[in-house]
């Protein structure tokens, strides 16, 4: 009688530590992004900046993640596996370090993670994509990005 306690408990935590485990999807909700990053103009000019927008995390499975990027509402699809995450995010307007407009960038390939610590998810990784200026020219940028559950 006592075995099949201790196995019934043992078989209980096990599954739950399965349940928890398995659970790496971020949660579907609000998230603020914070994207810092660089691009060169010129052999003796670089810009960095940081620039922050608010996400809604749609749909978030062990396969996929729908983000939409709230400002301008433009929808991604970003393909998961494990905790890995790849894609492109579209967006609107990006603004340099000073505030200015004019820096645009439309699309941005990015590469990282899904994580959560206590009851938050998170998205943090890298990226690139062209930086569009108000003269026309266009600038690769490099950076990081952390998505932060609100």
């Amino acid at each position: 009688m006592k075995n099949k306690y201790l196995l019934s408990v043992s078989l209980v935590f096990c599954c739950m530590f399965v349940f928890v485990s398995c659970k790496k999807e971020p949660h579907k909700g609000k998230y603020t992004g914070s994207f810092q990053g660089v691009y060169h103009t010129s052999a003796n000019n670089t810009t960095t900046f940081t620039s922050y927008y608010s996400f809604q995390i749609e749909k978030s499975s062990n396969k996929e993640i729908v983000i939409e990027e709230m400002e301008h509402h433009t929808m991604s699809t970003l393909k998961k596996q494990n905790d890995s995450i790849i894609g492109i995010i579209g967006f609107g307007n990006v603004y340099s370090a000073t505030g200015e407009k004019g820096l645009t960038m439309n699309l941005i390939k990015m590469r990282g993670r899904s994580y959560s610590q206590g009851e938050k998810s998170y998205i943090e990784g890298t990226f690139e994509g062209d930086v569009y200026l108000e003269t026309g020219k266009s600038y690769l940028s490099t950076g990081t990005f952390l998505l932060s559950e609100q």
